[in-house]
């Protein structure tokens, strides 16, 4: 389904098809919920969408900062790391920093014929120390059920303005997104500066520095050249759902929508029972899912090293 079709189903199941109670951006947040949720609690298995696989990413005296050390958060911390590889070498077996003790004995040392890893404290602990590279597969974070718009330069570039795409749907009316009130103007998030602004002004013909033309506060740390936001306020956080679809396998599309119905009817105390049905409903499926779930051997799966490879 694509996120307005579940937008759709979602108000269906609470009574309200036409929206009148529930408004599209609070149809679009309990999705997002729930897509965060049910990517918590499914079997990592189901998450292939969300693997990353990171090359030549360096490690210092063995060990790797999750925070920084990669391009992406990893997902549900220790469990979202799949699996490590010496780079150009072997698959290192995973660890406990409590089994690590027998290291220490020269028989069990792990080498680079049998390296080692382990987590703890949010870092990636690759042994022997000595690695300088390691391949790293992860989950990351599903991305957000918001449409990606694309903007280029200004002309001449700025810090507080950028044009947006005209074939993105973007309005064709001045102050579409500024209004005339600091409560009516649009926040949007930028993605490659990983930054929040607000808009002031919205030209849509540009006055000779690009249509669509987006006035922000504020100032960004440099100039504005090519790249994407999204609307996170009002309803413009809803433009352009129909043409995007949750990465989660589509298997689970209705599952989010069943979670996202729990998430909406808990939030009044007359329909709290309702919420509670949904959700056991849910919690129920992604149970039989998890129990389900088996990995083929020798694929995919995390040896656990208790000394030596194999033990």
């Amino acid at each position: 389904m694509t996120v307005s079709e579940q937008m759709n189903y979602l108000a269906v199941k609470l009574d309200d098809p036409s929206m009148d109670k529930w408004k599209g951006p609070e149809l679009l947040v309990a999705l997002n919920n729930a897509q965060t949720k049910l990517a918590n609690l499914i079997h990592p298995g189901y998450l292939t969408e969300l693997q990353v696989e990171e090359l030549n990413v360096d490690v210092t005296t063995g060990k790797l900062d999750l925070s920084t050390g990669l391009l992406n958060k990893v997902f549900r911390g220790k469990e979202g790391v799949v699996f490590v590889k010496v780079t150009n070498g072997l698959v290192a077996t995973e660890t406990e920093i409590t089994k690590t003790k027998v290291f220490e004995n020269a028989l069990y040392t792990p080498s680079l014929k049998d390296p080692a890893y382990y987590v703890f404290g949010n870092n990636i602990y690759i042994v022997p120390s000595a690695i300088a590279k390691i391949d790293v597969c992860y989950l990351r974070a599903p991305k957000k059920l918001l449409y990606e718009f694309t903007y280029a330069a200004a002309s001449p570039a700025s810090t507080s303005e950028f044009s947006g795409d005209a074939s993105q749907g973007l309005s064709a009316s001045d102050d579409a997104y500024n209004g005339t009130t600091d409560k009516e103007r649009v926040v949007i998030y930028d993605k490659g500066k990983d930054a929040y602004f607000v808009v002031t002004d919205y030209d849509a013909t540009g006055n000779g520095k690009g249509e669509r033309l987006f006035t922000v506060s504020p100032v960004a740390d440099a100039n504005f050249g090519t790249g994407i936001f999204y609307f996170l306020t009002h309803s413009f956080d809803a433009l352009s759902l129909a043409y995007l679809t949750s990465e989660l396998n589509e298997s689970l599309h209705e599952l989010m929508v069943l979670l996202a119905e729990g998430i909406c009817w808990g939030t009044e105390e007359e329909t709290v029972a309702r919420g509670k049905a949904a959700f056991e409903s849910a919690y129920d499926e992604i149970k039989l899912l998890n129990v389900r779930y088996t990995e083929a051997p020798g694929i995919g799966a995390k040896g656990k090293r208790s000394g030596r490879q194999g033990g």
